[in-house]
């Protein structure tokens, strides 16, 4: 279930996303009525995909992240 998080800028329900594709996966798109997601290893930006450090630092002071990782660490799973 989605929750707001303090530390994310949620945009509102009224905001539009925009995704350009070629052709082919846009008909694929339609015709299976399925998405198509790039293996990270096939994105031409090898910054593509990268968590910036200003998030990951955000993240980590999170008491739920930290909750988790005394869970993982523990052996107990979620």
């Amino acid at each position: 279930m989605y929750q707001p998080h303090a530390s994310l800028n949620t945009p509102g329900d009224d905001v539009k996303l925009w995704r350009y594709m070629d052709l082919s996966r846009f008909l694929h798109l339609l015709s299976e009525r399925e998405v198509y997601f790039s293996k990270l290893r096939e994105f031409e930006d090898k910054w593509e995909g990268v968590v910036p450090n200003s998030l990951l630092e955000a993240i980590k002071s999170d008491p739920l992240y930290l909750e988790m990782i005394k869970h993982l660490s523990a052996g107990k799973a979620f």
